[in-house]
């Protein structure tokens, strides 16, 4: 059993003894030649020539034309990639500015804390030792401040 997919109908043909010249496409200027009583097929080879020429340059310029509309759209796409990366860096850009200048503010708010908590804590119970609580809990959160901001020079 064939697949249904192979399936082609079948046609009957009937020999009519003339003979058809046909150009199966529609730049042809003049598609079908047929031998009549009148008119013999070999009669028709110049006319027949000029329409497979014609039909010939017409199909050039067509691929010509479809061509160079497929070149102006690869470059239309390579532009529209390449406007499409600039304006993906520049938005990643301004994100990694925006994140700096947060930590920066971020950092500069933390050590303008720290020092107003070591002075008011001065105050109250005279100079903070290194290690006692508060002491060690400021090295550490001068340290997170220092981590923080994006002008800082990164200690190794």
């Amino acid at each position: 059993a064939k697949a249904d997919y192979w399936y082609r109908p079948q046609r009957d043909y009937y020999p009519t003894g003339h003979l058809t010249f046909a150009i199966d496409s529609s730049q042809a200027p003049r598609r079908n030649w047929n031998e009549g009583v009148r008119q013999r097929l070999e009669n028709c080879v110049d006319s027949i020539t000029k329409a497979l020429l014609a039909t010939g340059e017409h199909l050039k310029e067509a691929r010509l034309r479809r061509e160079a509309e497929e070149q102006i759209q690869r470059v239309e796409s390579r532009q529209a990639f390449a406007n499409e990366r600039r304006q993906r860096e520049e938005k990643e850009r301004v994100e990694a500015l925006d994140r700096d200048v947060d930590r920066w503010i971020r950092s500069k708010n933390i050590r303008a804390y720290l020092a107003a908590f070591k002075a008011c804590m001065e105050k109250w119970s005279g100079p903070i030792q290194q290690k006692s609580d508060a002491g060690r809990w400021l090295t550490w959160a001068q340290d997170y401040a220092d981590r923080l901001d994006p002008l800082e020079p990164r200690r190794k």
